[in-house]
Formats: structure tokens, sequence, C-alpha cells
């Protein structure tokens, strides 16, 4: 059942906030990093007088969380970094002025990785607030899997879409190429209800698809009957015994259903991480050129340029965050540029060929979304590392939408599934999940 639309509610826009403001206040985990309730109140206005005036959307009176890095006129925007510590920006992103134009009701911020850098296990506080039922849903910024694989371990749904689906204005830049504003909740079709408002072309962003506005949802409810679902071997080959079981059930499921499962093969699997890592560190550090402590972030001290700008960054910014820009200005540097950055975008052409290669024979791919449910505690070696972005990267690399929904449950832990299509193919992957979650009770 959709948690959106406050015309299915039988309480008001200000209870239906103070009820989920109340949870969220009682949240020990962090996941939320600011509260803020005075765009609250002016959103509870907005969303009040739009129901009054019957202009309400599906999303007027929800409130729901924004990542750290999505830009609020008038509300700190920090990106869990110290460079950013308290920078108010003077503009909304348009993701924002999208959602409070439609009445959208700005609970807080959710927590991230500095600059969405880091393991992707917990990478989105998003996640455990939307299965906390904290919020009905949040959008974040999907840089290499993050979303969906927190999504994953918190047991709710993650939705990646198509590059260029929507615009990236507003968010603070990382990695150009990979980050994509995606969306968690409680269900694909909530999913799909957020990403048809949120989902226009803007001039402002030239990545952005010059595409019809689209209804998301309108493929739920199909007969998947026919619908043919690769299994590309690369990815079990990686993937724990107990989470490959949960998966190949979910497919099983499928089959019996009518679907028409195709064995596959992605052999460009093996140098995703490694050309996620080359390419975005490039582009990490060409975007963190603007952190000087000068125009805007922490202001370092020094008698001179150059010592300030080290003192800023020194102190602005965290290890991970550092270790991406070095290996990114090695990445451009004369010595290596051909070597490695050259290299990393042939490699990436491979991988778009490769699945381009399974669509040729399929309509949608069906992969685990993570290896291990130790993932969650970190990595005991950087092969159990790789292996893991490897999951989720590929689909960043070549652009392709692709959604994480709850397969399974070993023990405590829930077990995701990712469901990847054809590029501007979001509506058959919505689909598939919408069909698995309505008739599986995990």
């Amino acid at each position: 059942m959709s948690k959106l639309s406050i015309n299915s509610s039988k309480t008001s826009v200000r209870e239906l906030y103070n009820e989920y403001l109340d949870k969220a206040k009682k949240q020990s985990d962090n996941s939320i990093c600011l509260f803020t309730e005075n765009e609250a109140e002016n959103n509870i206005s907005t969303a009040e007088k739009m129901i009054l005036n019957k202009t309400s959307t599906p999303l007027t009176g929800i409130p729901m969380l924004l990542g750290d890095n999505i830009l609020t006129d008038d509300i700190t925007t920090s990106c869990n970094s110290k460079m950013l510590d308290g920078f108010i920006p003077p503009y909304n992103s348009f993701i924002w002025e999208k959602l409070k134009g439609m009445g959208a009701v700005l609970l807080g911020k959710a927590s991230i990785n500095e600059f969405g850098m880091g393991d992707n296990a917990n990478a989105f506080g998003g996640a455990s607030a939307v299965a906390a039922d904290v919020v009905p849903y949040a959008v974040g910024v999907d840089f290499g899997g993050g979303i969906r694989q927190s999504a994953s371990f918190a047991g709710v749904t993650g939705l990646k879409p198509s590059f260029g689906r929507i615009s990236g204005t507003g968010i603070v830049a990382a990695s150009t190429s990979f980050g994509e504003a995606s969306i968690t909740a409680s269900s694909a079709r909530d999913a799909a209800i957020v990403l048809s408002c949120l989902s226009e072309y803007d001039k402002t962003d030239v990545n952005t698809a010059k595409a019809k506005k689209t209804d998301f949802t309108s493929k739920i409810g199909s007969d998947i009957k026919g619908l043919r679902i690769a299994l590309p071997k690369e990815f079990f080959e990686i993937t724990d015994d107990n989470i490959k079981s949960c998966v190949m059930e979910a497919a099983e499921a499928f089959k019996k259903a009518g679907a028409i499962i195709v064995e596959a093969s992605l052999p460009s699997l093996k140098y995703a991480s490694a050309c996620y890592y080359i390419i975005s560190s490039a582009e990490i550090s060409s975007n963190m050129g603007k952190f000087d402590g000068i125009k805007y972030g922490l202001r370092g001290e020094g008698k001179n340029y150059d010592e300030r700008i080290i003192s800023s960054r020194t102190g602005g910014f965290g290890d991970e965050v550092k270790k991406r820009i070095m290996f990114g200005n090695l990445c451009l540097s004369h010595t290596y540029y051909d070597d490695y950055f050259i290299k990393a975008h042939a490699v990436r052409q491979e991988i778009v060929k490769d699945y381009n290669k399974i669509f040729e024979t399929a309509d949608v791919i069906l992969t685990p979304t993570i290896r291990s449910l130790s993932d969650k505690n970190g990595f005991t070696s950087d092969k159990d590392r790789l292996a893991s972005e490897a999951m989720s990267v590929s689909a960043n690399i070549a652009m392709l939408p692709v959604i994480s929904t709850t397969c399974g449950k070993i023990g405590g832990d829930f077990v995701g599934m990712s469901i990847t299509g054809k590029r501007f193919d979001d509506e058959t992957i919505i689909m598939l999940a919408d069909y698995f979650e309505g008739g599986n009770s995990i």
C-alpha cells in the first residue's frame, strides 16, 4: 500500500508531520543530521493551501528527507564535511524546487558519507529512516551504489534512475558522470511516484534528457509472462552462497509467473571497480578544486595563498576525500593520463557494450545487490571491497536504471536483489520490482 498522498490519510498535514517528527526525534541512529522545522512550517502552510484549493499532488503534505549534498536555500548543506560546516546555500536545487512546488514537507537532511564518498553499506541515512517509518521517502545521490546497498541492508527499496532522468542542478558535485539523484522508499510504487514528479528536462543541466513527461507507474500491474530476465554469471560468482540462494529463489518465482530466465555474461565486470575509481577520482579532483577556503569553505590559516589553501584542505577534508583527490590528480597527470584515464574510459565503453549485448536477448537483468552480509560491518581486505563495489558500480558506469528491493532474509538481516534495465526503460524495472513486492511478504 502506498504511503504517499495525504488525500488517502484521515490525518491533517500538520498531524502527519508531527507524527513523523516525533518518531524521528526518538531515533538514535544518526540517520538525520539536521531537522528543518522552520522550513517545514512554511511547507505545511503551502500544502494546506494546495489541498484547500484542490491543486494537491501525490506528494503534497508528505514529510520527506533530502541528502545533505542537495542544496536547500537558507538551510545548511554541509555534505558531512568540515569544509562546508555551516554553509548556507543561496539557492535551491532543482530537486527541492520541484518537491517544494508539489507541496512536499521537508522534515530534515539525511546523513551521508563525506561528499558521498566511502563505503556503500551505510552511505545514506535515508534508508534507515524509511525502514523505521520515520519518513515515507528520501531523495539522495547514488554515486556508486550507496543508495541501493544502503536500501538492501535496511530492507527497503532503492531506485537509481537512468542517468539524465533527474536534473543535477544544485547537487554538490563530486563525481559528475556517476552521480544520479536517487530515491529510497518503502515500495517500488512509491519510488516511481516520486520519480514521476522529479523527472523533467532542465535547461540549466546539459545532462538531463529531453524526454516527455513520464508516468513511471504506467507499467505497474502488467503481466510479466514472456519477460526475459538475464542472470549474468559473474555477479553470482563473487556472491556468498546464502545471498545467491535468495536471489535464485526470486528468479524461480518470476519463472513460475511466466518470465523467461536467460543465462548471460558480463565479462568486463572484473574491471568495473578499477574503472569507477579512476574516472570518478579524476572527476572528484577537478570538482573539489573550488573548495579553497576563500570563496567558501573552511578558512585556513597562513601567511600567503599557498599556506592558507593547504591549511583549509588539510583541516576541511576527511581521509577518504583526500585519497580520492590525490589519486584523481595522479590519473590526470601528464605521466599517467594515457595509461590510466584514457584506458579507463575505453573500459567504460566495453562495459556499456557488454550490457548492450545482454539486452539483445533480455529485457532486464537480475543480480544480487550486495556480495556478503559481512560487508555491512566493513571489509577485511581490498579484494572484498572491490568485489562489493563491483556489484553496484557497473550500472553507474553504463548509466543504466536499477532498482533494489528485498528478496529474502537471513537470520535478522535483509537481502536485496537488483533489477537493471535498458537506459530510459525505468518503467519495466519498476514494474517487475512492484510485482515481486506485491506477491511476497518478507
